[in-house]
């Protein structure tokens, strides 16, 4: 995937509707002091029709944790295009799309929740994608035989 990849999905999605689905599993952790914290969502392979279209329905799913949104039908259908354009144009114009390899992200990812998602049977061996690598921000998407996923890291600190 790459940075133009990501604008076609925001002029897509300003034109078209993703998908509805509700066919995620999410694994998420706050710390304690609540400054920093981690989700992990994953999505099977068939309930998307390309990376493309699993990558924005797991950022725009992603979003509504994050926002502490209702995920219905009619919350998506109201709010979906807007909030989905504002994450892929803040990614477009901050993130990074660079490949790297699992080991890499699992080891760092591992340190960073400290051990609290248990990711690593989902990820290995697959093709991953790091979004943003930053002092205060990890995230990258994957994809394997089975599912897509998405992984965030954050602190507020």
């Amino acid at each position: 995937m790459t940075q133009e990849e990501l604008v076609g999905l925001r002029s897509y999605i300003q034109k078209h509707a993703l998908p509805f689905t509700d066919r995620f599993r999410i694994q998420q952790w706050e710390y304690p002091d609540g400054e920093e914290g981690s989700f992990f969502l994953q999505l099977p392979k068939a309930a998307a029709q390309s990376d493309l279209e699993a990558f924005g329905l797991l950022l725009l799913r992603l979003e509504f944790l994050e926002q502490e949104l209702n995920w219905t039908k009619t919350e998506v259908e109201q709010a979906g295009t807007r909030i989905l354009t504002t994450a892929l144009s803040y990614m477009i114009d901050n993130g990074t799309c660079s490949p790297v390899e699992w080991k890499e992200l699992l080891g760092r990812s591992s340190e960073l929740t400290r051990g609290h998602l248990d990711i690593e049977n989902d990820t290995g061996e697959s093709r991953n994608l790091v979004l943003y690598d930053d002092w205060n921000l990890l995230q990258w998407f994957g994809v394997n035989s089975n599912d897509y996923y998405m992984y965030l890291w954050y602190t507020t600190a």
